[in-house]
């Protein structure tokens, strides 16, 4: 009995701390309509924040609550400040462009901040000042600290009081106008960039006293400990319905360090990419539909586990197998199969209505996607000659994103130019250390803006030339 008793504090402990965390990822799409996977580390910067103004003032105060109340209120001010700039800058130029550019937008702003956590605050795991004094209570015979107790009051009273805040306030009748109908909401007179600012400074708060929480709990961090908190999150916000508050409470990172003295060997990963892209693109762009499981297919291709692998790879076999993937993505995707993409793409509810076999033409594109990434991983783990879990973790799923996105949704031409840029651009920024993922995050952000279907977004280069051909001639018609 008390073991089971002491399983359930611990559950009731954690799964407090998972639902603040999945209700601010859930406030923010709920009322904004965008999927943040920058939540994860708008968690970790408040962690930091909390940390060293607690540091600080207790060198001023020894009084643990006094210290606790005071941190709390300065990191939450700050990671709202962050919070409301992410918005202003990374989000709102994105207000009417596709959602998958929004979503992209905010893994480029998660990696961003991530790694200026890292190049600002260092690798080394930082330990978090006790904040609830060290008490311990009895309870049918089972030891529970104080913090735990606390832990579960603090994030009940922060959902009821967000609730409360709203239902029963201006400001949140406003939040759910506008997440009802924007466009109805703002004819209604209702500042609708004010409330989504506002559902940004919800989420950044309630991030801030669930990174307090989880700082008690587990007083060790580093600055990928959002990682954990992100995808925890989405998963207990869709599982319990995203954009609903109750529905929440109901609810790897390793760098892949692409480092070569050899130029060849940049070349060859250029083409292991180049084919990895195609696959990814296949889904992301030709379907329209946002997948991140590349990395996951991509370690299935290269599951032998072991040291010690033969190192078949070399630039024959990796240009060979490209060009083959060029010319089987581009006859599918004039197949009847490309057509039913295309189709689901642009309205699914309308191409079932024309007789599209949706489920059949999905399994067909996955079946590709995953047979492509899982080719890449091959060859991948037959040039380094080992491959290990941690390859194909949270930089890989980024790495494929950049490399889709920047290229160019929807074009062969695109998959290519994506990974030929990306990689080119961590070898020369390889000096740079951990900063080249800012600098990656912010061309993300950057192409997302300025580029939301990328360089060759459903193009390739013979459209491109056609239409430089085009505009000549007229130019040529115009002198004569």
């Amino acid at each position: 009995m008390s073991s089971f008793l002491q399983q359930f504090i611990n559950f009731l402990q954690l799964g407090s701390i998972y639902a603040l965390t999945a209700i601010s990822f859930s406030v923010v799409y709920g009322i904004a309509g965008l999927v943040n996977f920058a939540h994860g580390s708008i968690f970790t910067v408040s962690m930091y924040f909390l940390f060293f103004f607690s540091t600080l003032l207790f060198r001023a105060c020894e009084a643990k609550w006094i210290v606790y109340i005071f941190s709390l209120i300065a990191a939450g001010i700050a990671t709202s400040l962050a919070a409301m700039l992410i918005e202003r800058i990374a989000y709102r130029p994105l207000r009417r462009a596709p959602a998958v550019a929004t979503v992209v937008s905010s893994v480029g702003v998660g990696m961003t901040l991530e790694y200026l956590c890292l190049n600002f605050a260092g690798s080394q795991a930082k330990r978090m000042p006790s904040l609830i004094p060290s008490v311990t209570f009895r309870i049918a015979g089972v030891a529970v600290p104080l913090y735990k107790i606390m832990i579960v009051v603090i994030a009940v009273a922060a959902m009821i009081v967000l609730s409360l805040l709203i239902k029963k306030t201006k400001l949140g009748t406003a939040m759910r106008a506008v997440s009802q109908d924007k466009t109805a909401a703002g004819f209604m007179g209702i500042s609708t960039n004010r409330v989504i600012s506002a559902a940004f400074v919800f989420g950044a708060v309630l991030a801030t006293i669930a990174s307090s929480l989880y700082g008690t709990a587990y007083s060790i961090f580093a600055y990928d400990v959002g990682e954990t908190i992100n995808w925890w999150s989405f998963i207990a916000a869709v599982l319990g319905g995203i954009g609903s508050i109750e529905g929440a409470v109901l609810v790897l990172l390793s760098e892949l360090g692409i480092v070569s003295a050899s130029k060849l060997l940049i070349v060859q990963y250029i083409g292991i990419y180049s084919i990895m892209v195609l696959g990814v693109n296949v889904v992301n762009g030709y379907m329209g539909i946002f997948s991140l499981a590349h990395a996951g297919f991509m370690a299935i291709g290269a599951s032998r586990g072991m040291n010690n692998i033969a190192k078949y790879t070399n630039i024959y076999w990796v240009f060979g197998v490209l060009v083959i993937a060029i010319v089987l993505v581009n006859r599918f995707i004039r197949s009847k199969y490309g057509r039913c993409l295309k189709a689901i793409r642009e309205d699914q509810v309308a191409a079932q209505l024309v007789s599209v076999n949706v489920r059949k033409a999905k399994t067909v594109a996955f079946a590709l996607s995953a047979f492509l990434i899982g080719v890449s991983g091959a060859l991948f783990c037959h040039l380094l000659g080992y491959t290990s879990p941690s390859s194909y973790g949270y930089t890989n799923v980024v790495d494929g994103l950049v490399m889709v996105y920047v290229g160019g949704t929807g074009s062969i031409t695109g998959s290519v130019t994506g990974a030929a840029i990306w990689q080119i651009l961590v070898q020369v920024l390889k000096d740079l250390g951990t900063w080249r993922w800012v600098v990656g995050g912010v061309l993300l952000c950057l192409v997302m803006i300025f580029l939301p279907q990328g360089i060759f977004g459903y193009q390739e280069i013979t459209d491109v030339w056609k239409k430089l051909k085009a505009r000549g001639g007229k130019k040529n018609k115009k002198e004569a």
